[in-house]
């Protein structure tokens, strides 16, 4: 989810303040040393989320190709029981020049989900 301000693009999401970071699909399998970093709220205005400037988010494993993986927060918009909703290494209201956490020590790529 985001603010929706013209540099950050929304995902339609209106509450996630729980490490929530999507749901995911990919078209081939990832090696085992492989994490998705799935940032939550970049630019989020205050409130129960980070303010402004901070941001949180959730280093999660991918699955499998084809099938569908993340986690959202059965309290945020978007959620979807239906899913694994599996989470992984989650930190929260850093400032922007702090790296995302790895998995786990055997994560030694971390990769960000983007569009074309």
């Amino acid at each position: 989810a985001s603010d929706d301000t013209a540099t950050v693009a929304s995902l339609g999401g209106t509450e996630s303040c729980l490490w929530s970071t999507s749901y995911f699909v990919i078209n081939r399998d990832m090696p085992a040393d492989t994490c998705l970093v799935g940032i939550s709220n970049l630019d989020w205005d205050g409130g129960t989320c980070c303010s402004a400037g901070s941001w949180h988010g959730n280093t999660i494993a991918f699955g499998a190709s084809g099938d569908v993986f993340g986690y959202v927060n059965s309290s945020n918009s978007g959620y979807n029981s239906g899913y694994p909703n599996v989470t992984g290494t989650t930190w929260g209201c850093d400032t922007e020049d702090t790296a995302a956490t790895n998995l786990s020590s055997a994560c030694t790529t971390q990769y960000v989900a983007c569009t074309p």
